[in-house]
């Protein structure tokens, strides 16, 4: 095969655990760059024997990342090193056309009624979470914030919970047993929960960059995250609101 210019290899780190036969990829393309958006590691950590699974998965995607790619691209500056000489961070990321639609569709909709019975000021705050229901999406942590702000300032929170995983009834249970106000859903498209809720809070930690999380800044709705590498890239925009403590996040 003729040598070609430039391959993008998403997520290098496992795509490369097994190849069928064919010519390597630093030898059929003068330049293989690797977008890693993923956060194995930590997810590793979450499974039985993580002493050993860990560290191993750790190994593993550094030297994948190293024998495959010329250039290593990482999300954000959670991901542990791969190649320290090959790396950079950069945010390649992106969302639908329709969530900077929905995001002009409330605009315009403050525009002409200030007093909106979802995106008003005096408005009944509408918070939500969508994600995989999984424990190490920070679901725990969730939980006791809004403990923490109901008994230490009296916020009553409500939370629609949406999304779907093996973790959704032992949070639903979970919940009702701390007395929070959560109500779970099942999976929904984020976009059709653009006209319906103005606030979205998103606890997790394990990301590397959350796309959710950019879906909801581009809806304009007002983003509560916790300050962490993950979410470096998105403190910039007016309506993320990051907290380090729990009193910063009431």
């Amino acid at each position: 095969a003729e040598e070609a210019d430039i391959v993008v290899l998403e997520e290098p780190e496992h795509l490369n655990w097994y190849r069928g036969p064919g010519e390597h990829w630093t030898n059929k393309f003068k330049h293989v760059v690797g977008i890693v958006h993923t956060n194995y590691f930590v997810y590793a950590q979450d499974q039985p024997a993580a002493f050993i699974r860990a560290p191993s998965m750790r190994l593993l995607t550094s030297w994948m990342c190293r024998a495959h790619c010329h250039r290593i691209i990482k999300l954000s500056g959670t991901l542990s090193e791969f190649a320290p000489e090959k790396e950079l961070i950069e945010n390649v990321h992106g969302v639908r056309k329709s969530f900077l639609d929905v995001g002009e569709k409330v605009s315009l909709r403050c525009r002409e009624n200030i007093d909106d019975e979802v995106f008003g000021p005096s408005a009944e705050p509408s918070v939500y979470f969508i994600g995989k229901m999984l424990w190490s999406k920070g679901l725990g942590s969730l939980m006791e914030l809004i403990k923490y702000a109901e008994e230490s300032a009296s916020l009553g929170i409500k939370v629609d919970m949406y999304g779907g995983g093996p973790n959704k009834d032992e949070a639903s249970e979970k919940a009702n047993t701390l007395g929070v106000d959560m109500e779970f859903h099942g999976p929904v498209d984020h976009a059709a929960l653009g006209m319906s809720h103005k606030i979205f809070i998103n606890p997790s930690t394990s990301e590397v960059l959350c796309t959710t999380v950019a879906e909801a800044l581009a809806m304009g709705k007002f983003v509560i995250l916790p300050s962490h590498p993950s979410n470096d890239f998105f403190a910039q925009f007016p309506n993320c609101l990051p907290y380090s403590s729990k009193e910063e996040f009431v």
